[in-house]
């Protein structure tokens, strides 16, 4: 019996070894194009993974690794720099926002493209207004949604350039001010045009915000 136990956790040792063998191997820079391949077939996901990570891998293997069944395999290549624009047009409809978030963020998608791929999908919204790895210009564009809860997260987002800052503090809705508020780089200017903010929930607010007491004309 104790013999059987060893021989059985021996065997899961060595499998482990191997699969992250695997691992260091498809991550590294040097892999030949044809064991990236036999990689990218791998049963193990974290193997796949690694595949899909690499910015060595050939766009054709992405293209191959984009259909993979595993959520994480096709995230990783949705934010792989070597991702081509058919590969990306693939994972922009993919069934996860994060996996289609990632491939509006990766540098090969144009801009000018963002409005089409984004369009009413909310979901997909969110992820972008939510990640710290946002390009500035695609908050931007965000900062113009429809969704009053779309402007707020954009208002809210260390990112969001000071003239979209500046903007959003004269939304026509008062929950984008109040995030302008929340953003760690509001401006005194914005605090000073916010404290007289007809929502008393936003001029409480400005008051209360460390700037006021900075500036004597609040009082």
């Amino acid at each position: 019996m104790f013999f059987r136990r060893f021989l059985e956790k021996t065997k899961r040792w060595f499998k482990l070894e191997s699969w992250e063998a695997s691992v260091e191997a498809a991550s590294g820079p040097n892999v030949t194009e044809e064991d990236l391949l036999q990689f990218a077939l791998d049963s193990n996901v974290m193997v796949r993974c690694a595949v899909a990570k690499n910015p060595s891998a050939p766009t054709h293997i992405l293209f191959f690794l984009c259909n993979d069944k595993s959520f994480d395999v096709r995230k990783h290549v949705a934010s792989n720099p070597q991702s081509d624009a058919k590969t990306l047009k693939k994972l922009y409809a993919d069934d996860y926002s994060v996996v289609r978030s990632r491939a509006v963020k990766n540098k090969n998608t144009p801009i000018e493209s963002v409005p089409n791929i984004i369009k009413d999908d909310f979901e997909l919204k969110k992820e972008l207004v939510i990640s710290t790895e946002t390009p500035t210009s695609i908050l931007d564009f965000l900062a113009k949604d429809a969704q009053v809860n779309i402007r707020y997260l954009v208002a809210t987002h260390p990112k969001t350039t000071l003239e979209t800052l500046l903007h959003l503090s004269k939304d026509d809705d008062w929950w984008p001010r109040y995030g302008c508020l929340q953003n760690p780089n509001v401006t005194k200017e914005i605090v000073r045009h916010l404290v007289s903010d007809p929502v008393e929930r936003v001029s409480k607010y400005a008051i209360s915000h460390h700037f006021a007491k900075e500036i004597s004309c609040f009082f």
